[in-house]
Parts: C-alpha cells; structure tokens; sequence
C-alpha cells in the first residue's frame, strides 16, 4: 500500500511544481519586462506563434514552449538573456522540464522518477531567481 502512496506524491507533487513553475514563468516575465519599460504586450505582439494559431493576449493564455518564444523574442532576448542566459543554454532544462511537465499533464506516466522531482526543483529555483 505503502508503493501506492508514494506513487501518488510524486505525481501529486510534479503537478504542483509544475504549476508553480508556470507562475514563476509569468512573474519573471512581467518583472523583467516592467524594469525595462517594455509591456507585456509588446513582448506578446513580437513573438513567434505558427501559423494558423491565435497570438496569446495575455501570459495566461501562454502553452508551456511559448514562454521561450516569449523570453527569447526580438524584444525579450535583450531583457532575458542577460538574466537566464543565450537561448540555448536557457533552453535545455526548459525542454527537459516540458518533457516532465507533457507526460504529467497527459497522464503518460504516473510513476514520476525521483530524477524528475529534481529537475522540477531545480527549474522552480531557477525561474524565481
């Protein structure tokens, strides 16, 4: 029974880190931008967003892998980059933490490995900066 409960935490707190990652995202962000005088809006207008979608009109509406087209923009790389680093050294643990975050929203894989735990920690930690 013991097994079960333990499968459960892990799953219950992957979620939960999951979220709050996405509301450091957001808050990070917003912080950023506000010290550079550059609203929101702005950051959301220049983004890249494939065609046949709609452009988000708020960091709300954003799906995960968007806030890197946020952050990473003609007008956020100026603004992130200096704090998280190039695109590319930002992007590996943001796309090992989207992997995580896919297959818990999807219910792929119930079983989180300690290993993922981790790595949601240390993204959470990294995104509060």
């Amino acid at each position: 029974m013991s097994d079960v409960w333990q499968v459960l935490h892990r799953f219950t707190e992957a979620f939960v880190l999951i979220h709050e990652i996405e509301v450091e995202l957001r808050r990070l962000i917003t912080r950023h931008a506000a010290r550079r005088d550059t609203p929101v809006a702005d950051l959301l207008a220049v983004m890249h967003v494939q065609d046949g979608m709609t452009r988000p009109s708020a960091l709300e509406h954003l799906s995960f892998s968007q806030y890197l087209h946020v952050m990473y923009s003609p007008l956020g790389t100026p603004i992130f980059e200096p704090v998280m680093g190039s695109r590319s050294i930002f992007r590996a643990p943001f796309d090992a933490v989207n992997r995580i975050r896919n297959d818990v929203m999807h219910f792929r894989d119930h079983a989180v490995p300690e290993s993922s735990i981790k790595s949601l920690r240390a993204f959470r930690m990294t995104v509060r900066g």
